[in-house]
């Protein structure tokens, strides 16, 4: 319909104008006509010479020569001049609305100067900017934006990419450095620079452990890539370790390779160190970051587009006893009722593996009112079944999937799940120096049988 409609627009236009053009012709005609006979008049201000005492004109005062005299009188046709003004007229009440139309479809931004597009794009307006980025990537892909104008379109773009926090545009304007068009232009450096700003990485140890305590540590990573295409994605995978330049005691593998995808998604591994010798001590960890470009987590299908090995230390301290407070206790009750609505256990089955039963459950939380660490018991028949553990940072929120094996003869058709405070848990956690304090029930929650499910 727009389309037709801007084609009637332009239509009724065009006859408008050639109405315009010959109403200006027949009122131009009707004023000032040919002239006819032989009198002569001053081309000036067309004043009749006759009877003339000097050789200028009586009138304006020129001076009369050949050049400056004309012969014959013009005969005004008022006919004429009100057909071409009311024509005229005509032509504008055409004009003005069919004109509206045919401007209002057309995007005046395109032909703005690149320098000030640019100025847009750093606008704190969103509408203004992503329109600057709208117009730059509709110039690149036709080819009438510059080498060097798609290079400093990427160099903001990776100035984005590489930022602490994300910008007005979000993922948008690093989305562009995948195009092809800006691909191909890039540098070399400002292509090892995308790839080396595709996932970010971060060593965090527990700072203060006591002794006998293993020491908490965690790998995260979060990725940073282009979200236009999900065909780039990241892995995280941490190959070497040391405790003051020696190899140290880990608990496991620190959980192998994490992959994550787009702009902000992430992941981590960690495990446990062991470090009984008080004072400050260095872990270092090496992590084997990677780019893919092909389905997600597949890496036989995708292409390692880019791969290094990345240093990460981070200092920690030994006390030899427990300070006072060491974890504080929040002993405060009025918070359970919060705390127990923000948690649910949901999801509970039961499966079997080598003659062994397995309880399973997924707990949700949602913006958690204070720093948790949990026991999770699961009670049946009066007695309890540890089954895992659980923390989680005041405000955060996750899904834990969890799971227990219990010495029972048959699946338990519902159970309580109890979710106890724990010191010894929130210590063996990177960051929880407080925990609330408490215990909650969750009574007779329903536990699907899949025993028998193959």
């Amino acid at each position: 319909m727009t389309t037709v409609t801007t084609f009637l627009a332009v239509l009724v236009l065009a006859t408008a104008v050639l109405l315009a053009v010959a109403a200006v012709w027949l009122a131009r005609t009707g004023y000032s006509p040919r002239r006819r006979g032989n009198d002569p008049h001053c081309r000036r201000c067309d004043y009749l010479l006759v009877a003339l005492e000097s050789s200028r004109c009586p009138e304006c005062g020129i001076d009369l020569n050949p050049t400056n005299v004309v012969h014959g009188d013009r005969l005004r046709r008022p006919v004429l001049i009100v057909a071409g003004i009311g024509l005229l007229l005509l032509s504008l009440v055409l004009i003005v609305p069919s004109a509206n139309v045919v401007v209002s479809r057309i995007d005046w931004y395109q032909f703005k100067p690149t320098s000030l597009v640019f100025k847009d794009l750093q606008s704190s307006g969103l509408r203004t900017a992503a329109q600057a980025l709208d117009e730059l990537k509709r110039r690149g892909e036709s080819g009438s934006l510059s080498q060097a104008n798609k290079r400093r379109l990427i160099d903001a773009a990776l100035a984005e990419q590489g930022a602490a926090t994300t910008g007005i545009l979000g993922s948008s304007l690093v989305d562009i450095v995948v195009d092809k068009w800006a691909f191909d232009a890039m540098t070399d450096a400002q292509r090892e620079l995308f790839f080396s700003q595709c996932q970010r990485v971060v060593l965090k140890v527990r700072p203060i452990v006591v002794a006998g305590d293993m020491v908490p540590y965690r790998v995260e990573h979060s990725s940073r890539t282009p979200t236009a295409s999900n065909h780039w994605w990241v892995s995280c995978e941490t190959i070497d370790h040391a405790l003051d330049d020696q190899p140290p005691v880990v608990h496991d593998n620190g959980g192998g390779s994490s992959y994550a995808s787009g702009y902000g998604g992430g992941g981590s591994t960690g495990s446990e160190i062991r470090c009984d010798q008080p004072g400050e001590h260095q872990f270092n960890v090496t992590a084997l970051t990677e780019v893919f470009n092909g389905p997600f987590g597949n890496r036989d299908a995708s292409k390692l587009a880019w791969s290094q090995k990345r240093k990460l230390q981070q200092k920690f301290q030994i006390l030899e006893t427990a300070p006072p407070n060491y974890i504080k206790q929040i002993d405060d009750a009025s918070l359970a009722a919060a705390i127990q609505a923000n948690i649910t256990p949901t999801d509970l089955s039961a499966t079997r593996s080598n003659n062994q039963l397995g309880l399973h459950a997924q707990i949700n939380i949602t913006n958690a009112p204070e720093n948790l660490a949990f026991d999770v018991v699961f009670r049946v028949d009066g007695k309890e079944y540890p089954i895992s553990t659980l923390t989680m940072i005041k405000g955060g929120s996750t899904h834990y999937s969890i799971m227990g094996w219990a010495p029972l003869d048959k699946p338990p058709g519902a159970v309580d799940v109890i979710l106890r405070s724990s010191e010894k848990v929130a210590r063996k956690t990177v960051e929880l120096t407080s925990m609330w304090k408490g215990e909650l029930i969750y009574p007779n929650v329903p536990m699907a049988d899949k025993t028998k499910v193959k």
